[in-house]
């Protein structure tokens, strides 16, 4: 539902809400948020826009219908951004070079890490010695496997590739709801059934004890923001390997960023892994996902929030 189909019983209670207020924050992934900063301006209200993810790319990488309706919802988004007072990006540069802002802004993730005992790095180390990865290598996706932008397919797919070329050593662990037919008959027709592990969803309290038991994370999506669960699989030291996509260059180490929709990118670095390999990886992710503990972002969070409060009441 949007400012085109929006109930006019729903506009009155947006309007009335936002004659009271001094601040309309606006959270662009909903689709209300387009008729609220229209509504605030015309009242004078400044607007802080929280921009979360890539409307084109959502869009585009659905389904054929997606195709069409992506350049009119991106261009919304951007007009809708471009004209926010204030805007917070959850991502350092991918977002702000797709939705720009004038106003004052900040690239603070919405990822909320627990703070990483050092410890980790000691255990992580002592995994790999223990694992011979010359015999088994397990990779971990945690994301829906109905999601088809996902791109778990990709991995499937280089997995098939390495089978093909003599090599058995990965497995595949994917975490995470929805109907898997998709992928359980794409990995049944590639002939990699057995290296296909369909985990499902995990409590989260028990997600990191699965991530404990896995040597490399990755995210092969098409579309992102600046994805969550990548970074926790960075906080429990796996190696990570994402795609161009969205914020995940911001996290990832630019030798391990493969293209999108490309399984040989995938068999290229997955055949190269060593247990050297392994410890170097281990010690970046861990210093890169102390960069998303929660008590450090929102330190960050705050400030900003302050400097809104002290510009608006100036």
């Amino acid at each position: 539902m949007d400012q085109f189909t929006m109930s006019a019983e729903n506009k009155k209670i947006m309007r009335e809400a936002i004659d009271q207020v001094d601040l309309v924050i606006v959270y662009l992934q909903e689709m209300f948020g387009h008729y609220a900063i229209k509504y605030a301006r015309s009242k004078g209200k400044p607007v802080l826009s929280y921009v979360v993810g890539c409307t084109w790319d959502a869009l585009w990488n659905y389904n054929w219908q997606g195709k069409i309706m992506a350049p009119i919802s991106y261009i919304r988004r951007r007009n809708a951004v471009a004209k926010s007072d204030y805007a917070l990006y959850v991502t350092q540069e991918f977002l702000q070079r797709r939705y720009p802002t004038k106003g004052f802004s900040i690239g603070c993730s919405d990822v909320a890490i627990a703070p990483i005992d050092d410890n980790i790095l000691t255990k992580r180390l002592k995994y790999i010695e223990d694992s011979d990865i010359k015999k088994e290598l397990n990779i971990v996706t945690t994301a829906g496997v109905n999601v088809p932008y996902k791109g778990q397919a990709y991995v499937i797919e280089a997995i098939s590739k390495l089978k093909k070329a003599g090599d058995t050593r990965y497995h595949y662990y994917l975490i995470g709801g929805g109907d898997a037919t998709r992928l359980k008959n794409l990995a049944k027709a590639l002939d990699v059934e057995n290296q296909i592990h369909f985990v499902g969803i995990l409590p989260h309290t028990e997600v990191f004890g699965e991530l404990d038991k896995m040597h490399v994370y990755i995210q092969p999506s098409m579309q992102e923001g600046l994805p969550r669960s990548m970074a926790e699989g960075m906080s429990r030291g796996l190696m990570a390997i994402g795609t161009t996509t969205g914020g995940i260059p911001e996290l990832v180490a630019p030798h391990n960023i493969v293209r999108k929709r490309n399984s040989d990118d995938i068999v290229k670095l997955l055949k190269n892994i060593t247990s050297d390999i392994l410890k170097e990886e281990a010690k970046f992710s861990l210093d890169k996902a102390k960069q998303y503990q929660g008590e450090v972002l929102d330190a960050r969070r705050e400030q900003f929030f302050d400097e809104i409060k002290r510009r608006i009441n100036k």
